[in-house]
């Protein structure tokens, strides 16, 4: 899978809009499952020369399900609903 992706050099972000991200399952023994998640080296857009390599993220069967939780449409709704509330509030003093 393709995604956006985005790293820091000093006190500056760097983007790529296209990295690529590869997910397996990985199984240490017949009880002991992880999803592992490995990055190809992420390029700067905006300067060539500036490259990141994230390490592989090794998540375990309790990791995943907290992960899907996270992701799901609810709880993003829910994160949507607060942001527009505290935007609203601000807006107020401004």
């Amino acid at each position: 899978m393709r995604s956006e992706a985005a790293f820091t050099y000093g006190d500056e972000w760097f983007w790529d809009r296209s990295a690529l991200i590869v997910g397996t399952f990985f199984s240490r023994n017949s009880q002991t499952h992880e999803l592992v998640l490995q990055f190809e080296k992420i390029t700067s857009r905006s300067n060539e020369y500036i490259d990141h390599k994230p390490e592989a993220l090794y998540l375990t069967y309790k990791d995943v399900l907290e992960l899907k939780k996270i992701i799901s449409e609810n709880e993003i709704s829910q994160v949507i609903m607060k942001i527009n509330k505290q935007k609203a509030i601000e807006d107020d003093f401004n």
